[in-house]
């Protein structure tokens, strides 16, 4: 019993801070014209609305790995992906990724990566994805497209985010910790310290959008 309400309180709490990254994010881009959406700092920069494709890509991503591993388990009550470097193609900006590949095809070098990130403390992985402290190469999977409209890059992000919370809230009954899946780069994570990456993603892109607002060239209309 106590162990039920443990877990339950533990998902109340994680809904409640990807519910309230999303409206914060919303908040932030919502009044914003089609022409701000639009508006590029530099040429290889991303605008507002790339950075919201982004944004809504990466949830549609995990919302499909949740999914996978739930649908998985759904008998046994646990379940585990592998996603491999090529699947998930990411990586550090300064890194090649064809180098990076390569690295991690070594002996002695993927497991320990991987063991290293999954052993660190949930705070510290939660601190370096929420703030840019390293550019970070995109997956092309997650490559966003330039001049979507606003008004769908918005409902986009409402309706994926209400997809992510409808999917999970009925599991407060449910260990989620035995959901997991595993990647070089991100090491093993549960469906709880998913939820908390989608909510520190938002904070990372959040501080992005910040910094294009800010550009001398920034419209204001």
């Amino acid at each position: 019993m106590q162990q039920a309400m443990r877990t339950a309180e533990k998902l109340t709490t994680l809904l409640a801070g990807i519910g309230s990254a999303r409206r914060t994010f919303l908040s932030q881009i919502s009044p914003l014209s089609q022409k701000q959406f639009d508006f590029k700092p530099g040429r290889d920069d991303w605008s507002v609305g790339e950075v919201a494709h982004h944004v809504a890509l990466t949830e549609r991503a995990f919302q499909t790995t949740l999914k996978e591993l739930l649908d998985k388990g759904g008998e046994s009550g646990s379940a585990i992906k592998n996603i491999g470097i090529d699947e998930l193609a990411l990586g550090p900006s300064m890194i090649p990724q064809s180098i990076l590949q390569s690295v991690l095809q070594l002996p002695g070098v993927r497991a320990p990566m991987s063991l290293g990130m999954t052993l660190m403390p949930g705070f510290i992985k939660s601190f370096i994805l929420a703030n840019p402290i390293m550019k970070i190469r995109t997956a092309p999977m997650l490559e966003p497209e330039a001049g979507l409209p606003r008004e769908k890059l918005l409902g986009q992000l409402k309706s994926l985010r209400a997809a992510t919370l409808a999917l999970v809230e009925p599991l407060a009954d449910k260990d989620l910790s035995r959901y997991q899946w595993g990647h070089p780069l991100f090491g093993t994570r549960d469906i709880y310290s998913t939820l908390q990456m989608l909510a520190d993603h938002d904070q990372r892109h959040l501080i992005q959008i910040e910094r294009i607002k800010r550009a001398r060239a920034f419209p204001h209309d």
